[in-house]
C-alpha cells in the first residue's frame, strides 16, 4: 500500500491499537531497559491492510475524537473510545472471523456516530461540542444494552485464539 493511499488518522489509530501493540511485542527485538530497537526492517514485517471505505469514515472521526478527549483529560471516555477503536482496527484485520463469531462491531459504531455525529465535522465544532459529542459516544458505548459494548464483551470469549491474546497485549 502507498503512503498516498493511507490517511494519518488510519496510520494513527493502527499504531496505537492493541493489535499492533501484540505485533510490536513479538516482532521487535527487546533490548535493554525496555526499550525496542524500531529499524525499517521490522516495521515492514506489520502488514498494513487498506481499509474499505466504510472503515476510514469511522476511523478519521474516532482518531480526532480521542485526540481530543485525551487533550482534555477526559482519561473514561477516552478509554472506551479506544477499546472501541481496537475493537474496528481487528474488524479490519478478522473480518470473516468477526462475522463468524458475532462479534462485528462496525454497522453499530456507524450507527451510534451517524446519530451522534449528525452530518457535523467534529474538528469544526466548538470544544464544548466536542467535549459533549465524546461525552454521548461514553455513554452509549457503556450502556448495558449497547450492541459495541455487548459485542466488544464477548471478543475474548469468543475468540480465545485470535482476539483475547491481542486485547491483552494493552
Amino acid at each position: 500500500m502507498t503512503s498516498k493511499s493511507v490517511s494519518l488518522q488510519y496510520v494513527t489509530a493502527v499504531l496505537n491499537s492493541a493489535l499492533f501493540k501484540c505485533c510490536f511485542r513479538d516482532n521487535f527485538p527487546e533490548l535493554l531497559g525496555n526499550t525496542y530497537e524500531l529499524s525499517k526492517i521490522f516495521f515492514e514485517k506489520i502488514p498494513l491492510k487498506k481499509p474499505t471505505v466504510q472503515q476510514s469514515a469511522l476511523l478519521s472521526p474516532l482518531v480526532e475524537i480521542i485526540q481530543h478527549a485525551k487533550s482534555r483529560k477526559m482519561e473514561i471516555p477516552a478509554v472506551t473510545i479506544e477499546g472501541v477503536i481496537d475493537g474496528l482496527i481487528c474488524q479490519l484485520y478478522f473480518p470473516d472471523h468477526m462475522q463468524e463469531k458475532q462479534i462485528d462491531i462496525l454497522q453499530f459504531v456507524e450507527q451510534d456516530l451517524a446519530e451522534v455525529m449528525q452530518n457535523r465535522d467534529f474538528d469544526q465544532l466548538p470544544d464544548s461540542e466536542k467535549e459533549n459529542i465524546i461525552n454521548q459516544l461514553h455513554a452509549r458505548w457503556t450502556h448495558p444494552d449497547s450492541e459495541v459494548r455487548n459485542r466488544i464483551k464477548l471478543f475474548a470469549v469468543r475468540s480465545p485464539d485470535i482476539l483475547k491474546p491481542i486485547l491483552e497485549s494493552r
